[in-house]
């Protein structure tokens, strides 16, 4: 799960960055996407897709763990029975929100007078930050603090 978990931040830092620049060419060229824009709205989407398997298999493996670890492995342990299947579908959701190739959707509100416009690409882009949580996962992998030695310490002094 390590390895899976660090794939898949290192691919979602990736793909944050690609939605930047894509965004920034978008903006500079007056809101209209132009073949360089295409074509990394596509890779995006690649890198999107390999990610959200990536998610899918991190909580297959997380149920796996559950039903080891818990010695559960006679009984039926889904991602319904253990309440992870809402934050497998908030995860989907975030790393989803892409803008796809050739939607160049704009609307446009006042505020003080002056107009501004928005972009479907701009609000895509904004939620994007939220992908970078995949980097708090390792954490978990990484720090001394949530290893099972100190799993056992915590079991055996009840904490």
């Amino acid at each position: 799960m390590k390895i899976l978990d660090t794939f898949t931040a290192l691919l979602d830092v990736i793909t944050v960055v690609l939605i930047y620049v894509e965004n920034w060419l978008f903006f500079a060229n007056n809101n209209k996407s132009n073949i360089q824009c295409t074509i990394l709205r596509v890779g995006i989407m690649i890198c999107s897709a390999i990610v959200i398997i990536g998610i899918i298999m991190h909580y297959n493996y997380k149920i796996s763990v559950i039903k080891y670890r818990e010695n559960r492995v006679e009984e039926s342990v889904t991602l319904y029975s253990t309440g992870l299947w809402k934050y497998l579908l908030i995860e989907l959701a975030i790393n989803a929100m892409i803008c796809p190739p050739s939607i160049d959707y704009t609307f446009e509100m006042k505020s003080v007078g002056n107009p501004l416009i928005y972009s479907l690409d701009g609000l895509t882009s904004f939620f994007s930050l939220f992908r970078t949580y995949t980097v708090l996962r390792l954490f978990e992998h990484y720090s001394h603090w949530t290893n099972e030695r100190s799993r056992r310490v915590c079991k055996i002094n009840g904490a």
